[in-house]
């Protein structure tokens, strides 16, 4: 009998500080999901807090990618 693998999608949504990136973590170790899109490290990627600190024009340009990233 062969196994079919079904495709999961999990979107996390709430305001900030509120823990999705926590919870997004735990469940990406617990059952192992291959793709992970997390616009924070893609505005961490991008600019580097050392030089910049995080701005709303970093945030938004990070989920800007992670859309692109999703499609």
């Amino acid at each position: 009998m062969m196994h079919k693998h079904r495709p999961m999608f999990f979107v996390f949504a709430d305001n900030n500080g509120s823990g999705k990136s926590t919870l997004r973590s735990l469940i990406v170790d617990k059952i192992g999901i291959d793709i992970n899109i997390d616009p924070d490290a893609i505005a961490r990627k991008i600019y580097s807090e050392n030089l910049f600190g995080k701005s709303r024009n970093q945030e938004i340009y990070g989920g800007k990618r992670s859309n692109k990233i999703g499609e």
